[in-house]
């Protein structure tokens, strides 16, 4: 479900800007021979990036692998980019852009298209992103929220248009109620967006940044993080009465009902207050209970 899902994203930002998005590295391939945008060569110095892209962080080791690339062989897919005020803003290939300008190039191959709004260059840097899966979640998160803040999306057309599920949108943008440390440490996978995920099953900050801390400092696991907040949740829970606590008076009066109507009676009591459990095995049978409880 997730690679079709991707394949379709893939189709549609295509047929938007009618050349591929970034990949993580250029493939070396030659083009394909088929009618494209013409191309110009574009001063660098006239680029800006795109004022909404969502990656703050552009790994090192893969940006020096691209720029290997481009150095043998030149680069083999053009930019996309929009003008705007009397520069270009770019709507694909930033990384591209990025090794060029640290390569020392002057100029960049690229398709100019007129007319792409500033809601377009949101979704097209997100689309972009997620197609090559290393955006972090707390990244995500950010360009979800960028959308709902100025182009009024709700949860149900963010996932419509990115190609996920309503409850990943909403349990993502959930990621922005974490506190601040937890939040930069996803930022710098010093924790994973599994960790993340199960520090929002608490409400309390302070259990969030106790537990977080232990995270760091003993390398837990997941499943180790779920544990322990499960653990919490049941030390805030309230306990009903096992039977081993209970006076001798319920005990007798439990004993009573069960034998006057034929059937197990569990009887919890929880300070001034309590319930009666009364099992029966079908309908057939809770009548006749109700029936004896009648005439009592």
């Amino acid at each position: 479900m997730e690679k079709k899902s991707r394949q379709a994203l893939h189709r549609g930002l295509k047929a938007l800007i009618s050349v591929p998005v970034d990949t993580q590295l250029q493939e070396d391939v030659v083009p394909e021979k088929t009618s494209r945008p013409a191309l110009d060569q574009i001063p660098v110095s006239e680029i800006t990036a795109n004022p909404y892209q969502p990656r703050e962080d552009f790994d090192t080791e893969s940006l020096d692998e691209l720029k290997d690339s481009i150095q043998k062989h030149g680069v083999l897919e053009p930019v996309i980019l929009r003008k705007s005020k009397g520069h270009f803003e770019i709507v694909s290939g930033e990384r591209r852009l990025r090794a060029v300008k640290e390569l020392g190039l002057t100029t960049i191959p690229a398709v100019i298209r007129e007319k792409v709004s500033d809601r377009e260059m949101q979704l097209f840097s997100l689309i972009e992103n997620q197609l090559r899966t290393d955006l972090n979640d707390l990244e995500i998160a950010l360009g979800y929220n960028e959308l709902i803040n100025h182009f009024a999306y709700t949860h149900d057309k963010i996932a419509e248009d990115m190609g996920k599920s309503r409850p990943f949108v909403s349990n993502t943008l959930r990621l922005l109620k974490l506190p601040d440390d937890i939040k930069e440490a996803l930022r710098q996978k010093n924790i994973s967006s599994g960790h993340a995920r199960a520090l929002l099953a608490l409400t309390d900050d302070e259990k969030r940044t106790e537990i977080f801390k232990k995270i760091i400092s003993q390398n837990l696991s997941v499943r180790q993080v779920e544990k322990i907040i499960q653990n919490k949740k049941d030390e805030t829970t309230p306990q009903h009465n096992k039977p081993d606590d209970k006076s001798f008076d319920l005990e007798e009066l439990e004993s009573r009902l069960s034998k006057t109507l034929n059937t197990k009676v569990i009887i919890r009591q929880g300070g001034t207050r309590g319930k009666i459990l009364i099992q029966f095995l079908d309908i057939s049978d809770l009548n006749r209970i109700v029936s004896l409880i009648g005439k009592q």
